[in-house]
């Protein structure tokens, strides 16, 4: 899902693909991470359905 809001673009991504790579694990750290693979292409954007079809499957 990306959302264009203020120059920001936000992707929900599946944290078991992030997950194992070794390091610190501190909120610091875990976001300075993400930025960086995201900055490389390594992390893959998850698929969000339109608003309709999650309406329908609530």
């Amino acid at each position: 899902m990306c959302s264009r809001n203020a120059g920001f673009e936000l992707q929900l991504v599946n944290a078991k693909h992030v997950k194992m790579v070794p390091g610190r694990k501190t909120d610091l750290a875990d976001a300075r991470q993400l930025a960086e693979l995201l900055e490389h292409g390594l992390l893959r954007a998850s698929f969000v359905p339109p608003a309709e079809i999650r309406e329908l499957r609530a």
